[in-house]
């Protein structure tokens, strides 16, 4: 039922809001929730009935594994999921870009920056973030994106995303991703 629910809201978005695809979040895979096999038999069937049926209408679609409550997950129950774009909680699972691009075989990989509150986008300075952005890019070149591990919330006032984007500009990531979807490379 929550499956079907989710492929109707997924249509919508897609075929009638005109989303270009979703950001697809799965959860529950947590070390102390559920076994592999546990999660095999009573998830994965319906992550991967609403996640074939986002790809079957859409070819940009995000698997986000969520890594939210700082918990590590058995991010092998989502090796063979799909999608454009895979994206992780690079510090929580210990798991870098350019390891988690071999490791679930992924196109484009989103991530990398350590989104909680001692993480640099809260805690560091302007040239710590312009650091880490282009070790990122370096770590996984055009085929990656420099993003928070997962949404980016708190309080901090004085973030410096923009400093991000034009990094990510001057490099020629964001006009890659603008390219790639308007029929470019």
């Amino acid at each position: 039922m929550i499956s079907e629910d989710a492929i109707t809201l997924v249509k919508a978005l897609i075929q009638e809001a005109g989303c270009d695809g979703i950001y697809y979040c799965v959860q529950n895979a947590e070390t102390f929730r559920f076994t592999s096999e546990e999660y095999h038999k009573f998830v994965e069937p319906y992550d991967l009935k609403v996640l074939d049926y986002a790809n079957s209408i859409s070819k940009y679609n995000i698997l986000h594994c969520c890594g939210w409550s700082g918990d590590k997950n058995r991010v092998e129950v989502w090796k063979n999921y799909k999608a454009a774009a895979v994206n992780w909680a690079v510090y929580v699972e210990d798991m870098d870009l350019s390891v988690g691009r071999d490791f679930f075989n992924a196109n484009c990989v989103l991530g990398g920056f350590d989104n909680r509150k001692n993480g640099v986008l809260y805690s560091g300075t302007f040239d710590e973030i312009k650091s880490e952005t282009i070790k990122l890019i370096n770590t996984v070149g055009k085929k990656g994106n420099a993003f928070p591990d997962m949404v980016i919330g708190g309080t901090r006032k004085d973030t410096f995303l923009p400093s991000c984007r034009n990094i990510l500009l001057k490099h020629g990531i964001l006009q890659e991703i603008y390219k790639t979807k308007n029929g470019g490379i």
